[in-house]
Protein backbone atom coordinates (compact mmCIF):
# COMPACT_ATOMS: atom_id res chain seq x y z
CA UNK A 1 0.00 0.00 0.00
CA UNK A 2 1.57 3.53 -1.01
CA UNK A 3 1.71 6.38 1.62
CA UNK A 4 -1.31 7.78 -0.66
CA UNK A 5 -3.56 5.51 -0.13
CA UNK A 6 -2.77 5.42 3.42
CA UNK A 7 -3.06 9.27 3.70
CA UNK A 8 -6.24 8.31 2.17
CA UNK A 9 -7.64 5.99 4.12
CA UNK A 10 -6.28 8.86 7.60
CA UNK A 11 -8.43 11.52 5.90
CA UNK A 12 -11.56 9.25 5.79
CA UNK A 13 -10.84 8.24 9.31
CA UNK A 14 -10.34 11.73 10.79
CA UNK A 15 -13.39 12.80 8.50
CA UNK A 16 -15.79 9.78 10.17
CA UNK A 17 -14.23 9.58 13.43
CA UNK A 18 -16.07 11.98 15.04
CA UNK A 19 -19.48 10.51 14.73
CA UNK A 20 -18.36 7.16 16.52
CA UNK A 21 -19.39 9.38 19.83
CA UNK A 22 -23.26 9.11 18.62
CA UNK A 23 -22.99 5.55 18.62
CA UNK A 24 -23.85 5.81 22.55
CA UNK A 25 -24.95 9.13 22.83
CA UNK A 26 -28.03 9.05 20.66
CA UNK A 27 -28.82 5.86 23.20
CA UNK A 28 -27.97 7.75 26.22
CA UNK A 29 -30.33 10.62 25.43
CA UNK A 30 -33.48 8.15 24.08
CA UNK A 31 -32.70 6.26 27.48
CA UNK A 32 -33.02 9.89 29.09
CA UNK A 33 -36.14 10.96 27.56
CA UNK A 34 -38.15 7.33 27.88
CA UNK A 35 -41.30 6.62 29.48
CA UNK A 36 -39.55 5.18 32.28
CA UNK A 37 -36.31 6.54 32.96
CA UNK A 38 -33.62 3.85 33.62
CA UNK A 39 -31.07 5.76 35.82
CA UNK A 40 -28.36 3.04 35.88
CA UNK A 41 -27.96 2.25 32.04
CA UNK A 42 -27.94 6.19 31.63
CA UNK A 43 -25.23 6.82 34.08
CA UNK A 44 -23.57 4.21 32.32
CA UNK A 45 -24.28 5.25 29.04
CA UNK A 46 -23.53 8.67 30.18
CA UNK A 47 -20.15 8.06 30.95
CA UNK A 48 -18.71 5.61 28.14
CA UNK A 49 -19.89 8.62 25.34
CA UNK A 50 -17.68 11.14 27.44
CA UNK A 51 -14.91 8.51 27.51
CA UNK A 52 -15.31 7.58 23.60
CA UNK A 53 -15.12 11.48 23.12
CA UNK A 54 -11.66 11.33 24.83
CA UNK A 55 -10.43 8.27 22.91
CA UNK A 56 -11.83 9.72 19.60
CA UNK A 57 -10.03 12.62 20.14
CA UNK A 58 -6.46 10.93 20.71
CA UNK A 59 -7.12 8.50 17.84
CA UNK A 60 -7.74 11.94 15.93
CA UNK A 61 -5.06 13.36 17.21
CA UNK A 62 -2.30 10.61 16.36
CA UNK A 63 -3.92 10.08 12.88
CA UNK A 64 -3.18 14.02 12.26
CA UNK A 65 0.17 13.18 13.55
CA UNK A 66 1.03 10.14 11.20
CA UNK A 67 -0.66 11.97 8.28
CA UNK A 68 1.08 14.80 8.19
CA UNK A 69 4.39 12.73 8.60
CA UNK A 70 3.81 10.39 5.78
CA UNK A 71 2.77 13.65 3.61
CA UNK A 72 6.22 14.47 4.35
CA UNK A 73 7.58 11.99 3.59
CA UNK A 74 5.79 11.29 0.47
CA UNK A 75 6.21 14.98 -0.50
CA UNK A 76 10.15 14.18 -0.08
CA UNK A 77 10.38 11.05 -2.11
CA UNK A 78 8.06 13.40 -4.80
CA UNK A 79 5.40 10.62 -4.48
CA UNK A 80 3.14 13.33 -4.58
CA UNK A 81 2.84 15.16 -7.48
CA UNK A 82 0.08 17.12 -7.12
CA UNK A 83 -0.92 19.53 -4.09
CA UNK A 84 1.50 17.63 -1.14
CA UNK A 85 1.06 20.98 0.95
CA UNK A 86 -2.82 20.70 0.80
CA UNK A 87 -2.78 17.48 2.38
CA UNK A 88 -0.24 18.58 5.26
CA UNK A 89 -2.37 21.93 5.70
CA UNK A 90 -5.88 19.51 5.55
CA UNK A 91 -3.72 16.87 8.71
CA UNK A 92 -2.84 20.55 10.82
CA UNK A 93 -6.10 22.24 10.32
CA UNK A 94 -9.07 19.83 10.30
CA UNK A 95 -7.11 17.94 13.68
CA UNK A 96 -8.55 20.94 15.63
CA UNK A 97 -11.84 21.56 13.56
CA UNK A 98 -12.93 17.36 14.34
CA UNK A 99 -11.69 17.16 17.56
CA UNK A 100 -13.94 20.95 18.23
CA UNK A 101 -16.99 18.23 16.69
CA UNK A 102 -16.85 15.62 18.38
CA UNK A 103 -16.77 18.01 21.70
CA UNK A 104 -19.28 19.69 20.31
CA UNK A 105 -21.57 16.50 19.49
CA UNK A 106 -20.21 14.95 22.76
CA UNK A 107 -21.85 17.91 24.50
CA UNK A 108 -25.41 18.22 22.40
CA UNK A 109 -26.16 14.61 22.18
CA UNK A 110 -25.83 13.52 26.08
CA UNK A 111 -24.64 16.90 28.27
CA UNK A 112 -27.14 19.45 26.65
CA UNK A 113 -30.52 17.74 26.31
CA UNK A 114 -29.93 15.06 29.08
CA UNK A 115 -28.38 17.00 32.37
CA UNK A 116 -28.62 20.38 31.12
CA UNK A 117 -32.63 20.29 29.89
CA UNK A 118 -32.93 20.02 33.91
CA UNK A 119 -30.92 23.63 34.61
Amino acid sequence: MSKNAVTYFLMGIMFILPYAVLATGIPAFSVFWAEEFNKELFELLYNITFVLSFIVAFVELATAIVGIILSVIAYKKEEIKRFPIVRVIYFILCQGLYSAGTFILTFLTVHAFTYGMGI
